[in-house]
């Protein structure tokens, strides 16, 4: 047990031998703990990785052999609607370069199935379709 000595002030007992001295000491132990911690939370996961993965495979698996008849839907929906605007180009660009500039002047497009309609027309002629 040290004793009280003249030459050493209050101060300096006190961070040796008193409160300073023991939550250093916890503060060490905290910090210790939670890098172990990390470590430990790494090496789970890195062993687990392998599993993960074979369940987001199993996952996938599992949606579309469940939900194939929705994604062959999307699928054809897209095809379509890619088809359509890739004929309504190439409509557009025929007409375009087969076209005077005088036809050009008040029509446009239809947004929908490519016909050519009047300018400030609010609704095509053809297929009826909001411009």
């Amino acid at each position: 047990i040290k004793t009280f000595d003249e030459s050493e002030s209050v101060l300096d007992k006190y961070i040796d031998d008193g409160w300073f001295a023991s939550q250093s000491s916890k503060m060490g132990k905290i910090f210790g703990g939670a890098v172990c911690l990390m470590i430990g939370i790494a090496v789970i996961f890195a062993g687990f990785t392998p599993e993960i993965h074979k369940m987001g495979v199993k996952t996938t698996k599992y949606i579309q052999e469940n939900n194939k008849e929705d994604l062959t839907d999307i699928a054809d929906t897209s095809a379509d609607i890619k088809s359509g605007a890739i004929t309504k180009t190439t409509r557009a660009i025929k007409k375009g370069f087969t076209s005077t500039e005088e036809d050009d002047i008040a029509k446009a497009y239809c947004k929908h199935c490519g016909n050519k309609i009047d300018a400030d027309s609010k609704f095509c002629s053809n297929c009826g379709g909001e411009q």
